[in-house]
């Protein structure tokens, strides 16, 4: 019986050690959630030869209910892909097409990730 104590005791600091050292890795995975759907619906665009749109409001939250999306210097609801993977704000027209980067911060906790959608070209990175 003292045997079993034991080991329950060891288990039990174990864990407790474990925890501290294993990463939380929530914000890696809902920033990669996020650039998978963002290039995913770029692709759909380029594949069906046709705009398509990411409601970014929406898809957050899918994410973790503690990971906060925020758009930087922008009020902008859609994220939109012409057939040729160009973004634009909103809707797809000349007038609409991206003219500046547009940057997507996640929050989770005090860590923070960015994910960046360059004009013109459509490149969409993690920063």
């Amino acid at each position: 019986m003292l045997e079993i104590v034991i080991t329950v005791i060891i288990v039990g600091i174990l864990a407790a050690i474990a925890k501290e050292i294993v990463p939380d890795l929530t914000l890696v995975k809902d920033t990669s959630r996020m650039l998978s759907k963002i290039k995913e619906t770029q692709s759909e665009a380029i594949l069906e030869e046709g705009e398509k749109c990411l409601d970014i409001k929406d898809f957050s939250k899918d994410l973790n209910e503690l990971t906060a999306v925020t758009i930087e210097d922008s009020s902008l609801n859609f994220l939109c892909f012409d057939e040729e993977g160009r973004p634009y704000e909103d809707n797809v027209s000349m007038s609409n097409l991206m003219k500046k980067p547009l940057y997507i911060k996640l929050t989770y906790k005090k860590e923070k990730k960015g994910i960046v959608v360059m004009p013109y070209s459509g490149l969409v990175t993690v920063r």
